[in-house]
């Protein structure tokens, strides 16, 4: 990762002004660097600020490389100034109130952009202490996605890395396979079955597919079956219309017939929807197996007569 301490040349050939080194810096770039570096996002500020500083070609006022002029030069030495001075208001306006006293004795950018790194990204062995133990601690959270947990110890790598202890991919991605969730710990035998280590963007991917599948997708798919498919309850609850007399696959059995393979019947059983025993007869159904008083459609009989209800 890019560093504020990076040069901008292959060289470290120091430059002295005598115009105004680049295009002048106007209000506009505060509305494009709109992180404000605070005490935990050193890293990410210093992305967002670096890339601007080169792209206005100011980067060199940062880093050292374009130097003040001797005050005998006016005209050059009044140029620099003018330029760094629009330089530390943007690099000021770039920080979090808590983070602005930090600076307050810089009278330069450059000096300002030694103290944040100094103050953010040293590589003292008690901040490398402190970095590797909370790696080494880090939890997946029960109400964190897995987005949210891998931010966080990229965050961490990063700053190891920009601190000059750097870790490798095959001990950073056993950090987080410590840490994850018991639901993300069945992933773990097929992750590590690779030869290579995974790297950062490939483990989140497949991660967030492992999250999306067992959280969302299942879920649906286990509401959608249970909606669309009906019970044998239900359906038993529902009689079936007069145009349409029970017959062959309705859930009836008759003599002659055997069991029948029916919803809800079990094979080679006779049963009965009227409940009634052999020995009785339906004059509508010329059936011995119930009655015309038990019968599942005597109201059906007395509206539209025997005929439409006798089974073919």
């Amino acid at each position: 990762m890019t560093s504020l301490s990076t040069s901008s040349s292959s060289t470290s050939e120091t430059i002295i002004p005598t115009t105004l080194t680049g295009p002048p810096v106007t209000n506009s770039a505060h509305h494009l660097l709109s992180l404000k570096l605070n005490e935990t996002n050193y890293l990410s500020w210093r992305t967002q600020i670096v890339p601007f500083l080169r792209g206005q070609k100011l980067f060199g006022y940062v880093n050292g490389t374009i130097v003040c002029p001797v005050p005998t030069d006016v005209e050059a030495y009044n140029n620099w100034q003018q330029q760094d001075n629009n330089l530390m208001s943007i690099l000021v306006g770039s920080l979090s109130a808590e983070v602005i006293p930090t600076v307050h004795q810089a009278p330069t950018s450059k000096q300002i952009r030694d103290t944040l790194q100094e103050a953010y990204a040293s590589p003292s062995n008690t901040r490398i202490l402190s970095l590797h133990l909370s790696l080494q601690n880090i939890e997946h959270k029960p109400d964190e996605s897995i987005t949210q947990f891998l931010q966080r110890t990229k965050t961490l790598h990063d700053e190891l890395a920009a601190a000059g202890r750097p870790i490798s991919l095959e001990d950073f991605n056993l950090y987080i396979f410590k840490a994850l969730r018991e639901d993300f710990k069945v992933m773990i035998p097929t992750l590590t079955a690779r030869l290579d280590p995974l790297s950062f963007s490939e483990l989140h991917g497949l991660l967030v597919s492992h999250e999306f599948f067992n959280k969302s997708a299942l879920t649906k798919l286990s509401l959608n079956v249970t909606g669309d498919t009906p019970s044998v309850n239900t359906t038993e609850r529902h009689p079936l219309p007069p145009s349409a007399p029970p017959g062959r696959g309705q859930g009836h059995s008759f003599p002659g017939r055997g069991s029948f393979r029916g919803r809800g019947h079990s094979r080679g059983r006779t049963t009965y929807r009227c409940g009634c025993g052999p020995n009785m007869w339906c004059s509508c159904f010329q059936r011995n197996n119930h009655t015309n008083n038990t019968c599942y459609y005597r109201e059906q009989h007395a509206l539209y007569g025997p005929q439409s209800f006798r089974p073919a």
